[in-house]
């Protein structure tokens, strides 16, 4: 386990390289992440370049929300569900593994 920041519950809704600094500058060890802004990040540029800002700040990867909404519709959860493996791959390169719903 380890301190994260999670902006996102707090109001704070800033772009990576931001909450990453944020994370940093409370002394947190991780941060939460947006995988549609990292998969943004790293469609152009590299994931190399994505795991570049946490290593530069020392600050993890600490986790990302399931980006769909698993209670509702079945046809909702069936086009997310197509997406997750995706995000999924792009969040193990940038060795973000936590998902939380």
């Amino acid at each position: 386990m380890f301190r994260n920041l999670s902006p996102y519950a707090i109001g704070i809704h800033k772009p990576l390289t931001e909450n990453v600094k944020l994370a940093k500058l409370g002394d947190f060890q991780g941060v939460e992440v947006d995988m549609n802004e990292v998969l943004k990040l790293v469609e152009e540029n590299s994931a190399g370049y994505v795991r570049g800002i946490f290593r530069e700040a020392e600050v993890k990867p600490g986790g990302w929300g399931l980006p769909f909404e698993w209670r509702g519709d079945v046809d909702t959860y069936e086009k997310g569900l197509a997406r997750l493996s995706h995000l999924a791959s792009v969040a193990f390169k940038i060795e973000c593994t936590r998902v939380f719903t």
